[in-house]
């Protein structure tokens, strides 16, 4: 269900630009447009859930699942040497957007850890989603599932 006035709900809905590299009836992986590294990527519920306390646990792991394959397609498609992952709740926790979403941040060793915004351009973020779509459509092909 959409609520009104969410960015990632018109995400879902096909109302706001993105770039996915997954996409099903439950959970849609994207790019995020202000990333904190090259390549910093979104996992989220296609349902409006506001955050961890109210979403719907097959839906969650759902969400990790992929994250699982998403972290090892950035290994694999542009040599990522750590991942971090985070999730925050509540406008204390520094949650900006009000629908729950996984981060799924590429590290390499050579940056220094860096939790301010990057600038790309939108056709380097939409390579990255193509990079990664091809990578995970891999994984998956290979047998790996996000949730069954």
């Amino acid at each position: 269900m959409e609520k009104e006035g969410c960015v990632f709900c018109e995400i879902v809905s096909k109302k706001k630009e993105s770039y996915n590299f997954y996409e099903d009836g439950e959970i849609t992986g994207f790019m995020d447009l202000y990333p904190v590294e090259n390549g910093h990527a979104l996992i989220m519920p296609n349902e409006h859930f506001e955050n961890i306390f109210d979403i719907e646990l097959k839906v969650y792991l759902k969400i990790h699942g992929l994250a699982r394959i998403v972290s090892m397609a950035m290994r694999q498609s542009l040599g990522a040497e750590g991942i971090n992952i985070g999730q925050n709740n509540g406008e204390c926790a520094n949650q900006r957007v009000n629908h729950y979403h996984l981060h799924v941040i590429p590290r390499w060793e050579s940056n220094n850890i860096n939790w301010g915004r990057i600038e790309m351009s939108r056709e380097d973020i939409q390579k990255n989603s193509e990079i990664l779509r091809k990578s995970i459509d891999g994984f998956l092909d290979r047998g790996f599932k996000i949730l069954e």
